[in-house]
């Protein structure tokens, strides 16, 4: 409605877009981020003359963009790609301080159970695709009884 943009490139075709719905998602990733961003700035004071430091930057940064691509992809390839990137820079994030052994563990069992969301993800999608293929083949063979009556 305000921003609709796409890109093809072959067989794969990159649609985003923003609406009202979107854009009050878009608002609230943006005051969640700016707080989340206050917040670990203290928390953070302890690594800024560390090397990797720059790393949880760039995997904040990259964790909020791909929320804002989650929110507005408007494919099924697209939303999982970056839902995919989203929950791998949430994993990295959340073994941040990967020294501790029970950080690593509850890492692995976040990592676990976002790809088990996402395997229901996409059981939703493909449900959802059988549903309309299911319909569409109904239509067709109601339309095909009306043209021969």
């Amino acid at each position: 409605m305000f921003l609709d943009f796409k890109i093809n490139a072959g067989y794969f075709q990159f649609e985003f877009g923003t609406d009202y719905f979107t854009l009050f998602f878009f608002l609230l990733i943006s005051i969640l981020g700016f707080f989340i961003s206050i917040y670990s700035s203290g928390y953070l004071v302890e690594y800024q003359n560390e090397k990797h430091f720059n790393v949880f930057l760039i995997l904040y940064n990259l964790f909020t963009l791909s929320l804002y691509f989650v929110v507005g992809t408007r494919d099924i390839v697209s939303f999982l790609l970056f839902w995919e990137l989203m929950s791998l820079t949430s994993y990295f994030l959340v073994i941040f301080e990967g020294q501790k052994e029970e950080i690593l563990k509850s890492g692995l069992m976040y990592f676990v159970m976002t790809h088990i969301g996402t395997v229901f993800i996409i059981l939703a999608f493909l449900c959802c695709t059988k549903i309309q293929a299911v319909y569409i083949l109904v239509i067709f063979i109601n339309t095909v009884l009306i043209i021969k009556h």
